[in-house]
């Protein structure tokens, strides 16, 4: 619930995140949202902390535009691994 309230506020000035078009805003939220909910449940002593979802949110959208479609239609799985490797180093 703490995930999804913090989601629904990533980057606003952010077409990306908005884009009507087949609920594609939506679709790239829900992304962030299970990238954040399935770190947090295989992190425990760490949980999930406010300003994640900007991190996320970052990764994200840099991966998912990249100019390769290949690459970009991974964008989901290599975000949860960067956010990871990113928090395991701190």
């Amino acid at each position: 619930d703490e995930i999804r309230k913090d989601v629904v506020r990533t980057h606003p000035d952010l077409h990306f995140f908005l884009e009507p078009e087949d609920n594609l805003g939506q679709r790239r939220y829900a992304a962030i949202e299970r990238i954040l909910f399935v770190w947090a449940k295989l992190n425990k002593g760490v949980r999930y902390v406010q300003g994640m979802n900007e991190i996320v949110g970052t990764i994200y959208f840099v991966l998912a535009n990249d100019s390769n479609e290949e690459w970009a239609c991974e964008a989901e799985a290599d975000s949860y691994f960067l956010f990871n490797t990113l928090m395991v180093e701190m």
